[in-house]
């Protein structure tokens, strides 16, 4: 479940992160998607649904420990979206931090996630949008 909570933050953050390049994108007056992108190192994400939140039967000591909670585990439905093919890295994220001042995330601190090449997590959403901008 772990794996599965660390997939959504770092799903989270980079959808955020491209959020407002779908107004550039867009392509016709009927909302579709241009199906070419001038950025190469971003792709389509087809409209669907993903589960999301958590489960606490599998996850309550590091929500203990982190003192997060997502919500109970729900249906979510995305329109379609293009979102950048590589994770942003701690590294990427330490930088923006220190040229911002923005909130370092939760995890910072634990070995097991701040290597400079990992995804970075446990981003809050506030942070991720500032990151984004």
């Amino acid at each position: 479940m772990f794996k599965y909570r660390s997939f959504i933050i770092v799903f989270l953050l980079c959808l955020v992160c491209v959020c407002y390049v779908k107004s550039v994108l867009a392509g016709d007056k009927e909302g579709h998607l241009a199906t070419e992108v001038s950025y190469p190192d971003m792709v389509l994400i087809p409209a669907g649904e993903f589960f999301m939140g958590e489960d606490t039967r599998y996850n309550w000591t590091f929500m203990l420990a982190y003192n997060i909670y997502d919500g109970p585990e729900h249906k979510v439905y995305l329109d379609a979206y293009y979102i950048d093919k590589y994770e942003v890295t701690n590294e990427q994220y330490r930088k923006f931090v220190e040229a911002t001042g923005r909130r370092m995330p939760i995890c910072w601190n634990d070995a097991r996630f701040n290597r400079p090449n990992q995804p970075v997590v446990g981003v809050t959403w506030e942070d991720a949008v500032s990151y984004a901008k």
